[in-house]
């Protein structure tokens, strides 16, 4: 029997899954890379409304292979049916992505009207001059579904009541937007990462996208690939599949000049500084052999404080997630965002929460108490979540729509 090898930091080394889908050969992968190159200057100049148009063909494109979605990762999961195992796998897949659409759809709609996604609440200033920016409940269904739970983006110094609206939806104040190509590997936990890995790409930063499936839930390609086929035929989307040496050729190559990676340490500094005694000596010496931007949301241990009860007041719990080199990780020889904004969240039910088109990408873990909802209270909420947001009052179109 082999001992493993203890490694001094980071991540355990995983194998590799096994396939279920045929890698894609290289030379589909470079033609998937060459009509992604051929459309990213109209995908970056494409008009907002067509945006909206796209992606609202998405969202029902979506709710069509969601049945088909669930049944494949129940069987690959060994699932039981009608359990609260599958309440959760709904909110964690087509749920999470459908609402994530919902939203994103909303804060295009207000970039057409207003400039700028429109925030739920007035921002506000700390005692400190730090600038709050409250982001969630964003209506009336975020209020109903996850009643007591609020959170807020705390901007980075500098940001100002009065120029906080310069540091969102930047990519849509560009005059004259440049077209990029951006890759995308995906994650092998949550399967709806992937995915709005992708969206983000595409939406706040105006990138056409290769998503290439983790071998772990690659099943599922097809459905994202179906559901995401208004994109795939404009060519601004592909999704190819594969393993480490799929990930690697793809990496470096010219086409591609963004990536994105949700994985561990271990594979963001093998794409970066390479692997073995010369990879250890490109990190320990910070010589990146691979300089394109790179973003990546790497696991980490983030902070929780318990605030005590005052008297007459209901328990809460409170934690703020900085948004650190570790979670926001961009290569040595690239352009870095300064850490510094983060979220200040208040409740004890798990949640992932997106702030809509904020300057950087920011995002919570699944924290707190966790309710299981049954697979029927799920299918409610990935049918709430493509409703119109609910709202009250004179100005409630104004208000409601997603932030």
């Amino acid at each position: 029997m082999t001992q493993a090898v203890a490694e001094p930091q980071g991540s355990a080394a995983i194998p590799e899954a096994e396939h279920r889908i045929e890698p894609t050969s290289q030379s589909r992968l470079d033609e998937g890379l060459a009509i992604l190159e051929d459309h990213k200057q109209e995908w970056a100049t494409l008009a907002v409304d067509e945006r909206i148009e796209l992606l609202e063909h998405v969202r029902d494109g979506m709710v069509a292979v969601a049945e088909r979605w669930m049944d494949a990762a129940m069987e690959a999961k060994g699932m039981t049916p009608g359990t609260g195992e599958e309440g959760e796998e709904w909110l964690a897949g087509p749920g999470a992505i459908v609402k994530n659409l919902s939203l994103l759809i909303a804060s295009l709609r207000d970039i057409d009207d207003h400039g700028v996604p429109q925030l739920p609440k007035k921002p506000y200033t700390r005692a400190d001059g730090q600038v709050v920016a409250p982001v969630f409940p964003a209506d009336g269904w975020d209020g109903v579904l996850f009643m007591g739970f609020t959170s807020e983006v705390w901007m980075q110094p500098g940001v100002t009541l009065d120029n906080l609206s310069e540091n969102q939806a930047a990519f849509y104040k560009e005059k004259s937007p440049k077209g990029t190509l951006a890759l995308v590997l995906g994650a092998g936990n949550v399967a709806s990462i992937g995915p709005m890995d992708a969206l983000y790409k595409l939406i706040v930063e105006g990138q056409v996208v290769l998503l290439k499936m983790n071998p772990v839930n690659e099943y599922l390609g097809p459905f994202v690939d179906e559901a995401f086929a208004p994109l795939r035929e404009r060519g601004f989307f592909r999704v190819v599949y594969g393993g480490a040496a799929e990930g690697g050729y793809l990496c470096t190559h010219r086409l591609v000049e963004e990536i994105h990676i949700t994985g561990s340490d271990k594979t963001h500094d093998a794409i970066v500084f390479g692997v073995g005694e010369e990879g250890a000596r490109r990190k320990a010496n910070r010589e990146p052999r691979n300089t394109k931007r790179l973003s990546s949301e790497l696991g980490n241990v983030s902070p929780i404080i318990i605030v005590p009860r005052a008297p007459g007041r209901k328990r809460t719990s409170t934690f703020t997630v900085s948004t650190s080199p570790l979670r926001c990780a961009t290569t040595p020889g690239s352009t870095a965002s300064q850490p510094g904004s983060s979220f200040s969240m208040s409740s004890g039910t798990s949640a992932r929460i997106y702030c809509g088109l904020f300057r950087r990408h920011c995002r919570t873990p699944t924290i707190g108490s966790r309710t299981t909802p049954a697979p029927k209270t799920a299918r409610r909420c990935l049918s709430s979540a493509t409703q119109t947001p609910m709202s009250s009052g004179p100005k409630a179109r104004a208000r409601s729509r997603g932030r």
